[in-house]
């Protein structure tokens, strides 16, 4: 799985890993849509466990001799597009939504963005499993301390994240310099209310910063200092402690705070 060193990836190579990620991404039945199939090496272990496979590879000439790699199953269709462009929810049929599910080995320098339109599909899939970088894994499912970040936020209002294991360089060709580690995200449904990833990317903005410094304009500044937390760093009290600290200040100014931005993703 993977696309060419040029576009960023890295072949995945051990076997025993490509069983294991596909045993932990894909039940019987299920509709599979992978991201970046690159050489094959994990749809191989894919088409044999799901119902239907759909692979969405960027790389032209990978895309076009992926069937083939892979023996040409009849339950695989390959679509060559961007992950990043292209409507994941499309590329699965209504009909097959209830148990699809979406798998990848993410390049690094665009997972964050994957992941945002894998949340952004998320109505299309109930599972998503990813194999991304061991740091980025931690900052995903984090719920505090020095990994925490706007990113743990959006995975976990998404989802339900958990690090199921780690795969070391040497799995790779060529190596990578990091380690890796594989993530299963079981979506919420529903999105985030409104106005609270624009609070939570404040309470983040400066993060060796105070809430209340952070807050500053946002509220009235004798609003935040009379809350329990307002002295402590968002990492302090994670994602919970965040939203109830939201719904505090909401509730309590009800003309609505001052925009710091739309909520985006």
């Amino acid at each position: 799985m993977g696309r060419r060193p040029k576009l960023g990836q890295h072949f995945l190579r051990d076997r025993a890993v490509r069983a294991r990620i596909a045993e932990a991404a894909v039940e019987s039945g299920d509709t599979a849509l992978e991201i970046g199939p690159g050489q094959g090496a994990l749809t191989k272990h894919l088409v044999r466990r799901a119902n239907r496979v759909v692979a969405l590879e960027i790389d032209p000439v990978l895309a076009a001799a992926l069937r083939s790699a892979c023996g040409a199953p009849p339950n695989l269709l390959v679509v060559r597009g961007d992950v990043i462009e292209a409507d994941l929810a499309g590329l699965v049929a209504p009909a097959h939504r209830s148990r699809a599910v979406l798998v990848g080995n993410l390049p690094y320098y665009i997972t964050s963005p994957i992941l945002r339109a894998a949340f952004a599909a998320k109505k299309a899939f109930r599972r998503a499993t990813f194999l991304m970088q061991r740091e980025v894994a931690e900052r995903a499912v984090a719920c505090g301390g020095k990994r925490f970040g706007l990113l743990s936020c959006l995975c976990q209002l998404h989802s339900e994240p958990r690090l199921l294991f780690r795969v070391p360089s040497r799995a790779f060709s060529p190596p990578p310099a990091v380690e890796s580690a594989l993530v299963r995200f079981e979506l919420r449904s529903g999105c985030p209310p409104t106005g609270l990833l624009a609070f939570l990317r404040a309470c983040l903005a400066a993060p060796r910063k105070t809430l209340r410094n952070n807050l500053a304009g946002r509220y009235p500044s004798g609003l935040v200092a009379m809350h329990a937390n307002a002295g402590k760093r968002a990492q302090q009290i994670g994602l919970d402690g965040l939203m109830r600290m939201w719904e505090s200040l909401e509730k309590a100014e009800p003309s609505g705070p001052a925009a710091v931005g739309a909520d985006r993703e």
